[in-house]
């Protein structure tokens, strides 16, 4: 029986470490992969909101009621990523802590803080 947890706890550690890898191995899509993905979906949120905004003023030309525009005038992304690894061992006897340690551990994350700023279109501008 003990040989049977022997190999049950290599085969453990071993798919442990091939899913870590695996995560990991995503990784490797950061950079201008990101950069041109990103940029697509703000331009796309851009211009669409862009064009609720000119038919809402149409509306409101329309009916007599004030109405104002507003344009990006800045985009600023954050990307943050991070990894955390950890390995539980447990020492002294092993009905202390039997069942209770989980002998590895990881964590990702991913978090992106974009900052909008806006300018209130005036002038010609306006008027276009």
């Amino acid at each position: 029986m003990k040989n049977y947890r022997y190999k049950d706890r290599w085969v453990l550690i071993l798919s442990t470490l091939l899913l870590v890898m695996y995560t990991f191995s995503g990784c490797a899509g950061v950079g201008p992969r990101t950069l041109s993905h990103g940029r697509v979906d703000y331009n796309e949120t851009i211009n669409k909101t862009e064009d609720e905004q000119m038919l809402l003023s149409i509306v409101k030309g329309r009916y007599g009621e004030t109405f104002s525009l507003l344009k990006v005038s800045g985009v600023a992304a954050n990307v943050r990523f991070g990894a955390r690894a950890g390995i539980d061992i447990g020492f002294g006897p092993s009905a202390n802590y039997a069942g209770n340690l989980v002998p590895f551990s990881g964590l990702l994350t991913y978090e992106e803080n974009p900052t909008i700023t806006y300018a209130p279109v005036q002038g010609d501008m306006y008027f276009r």
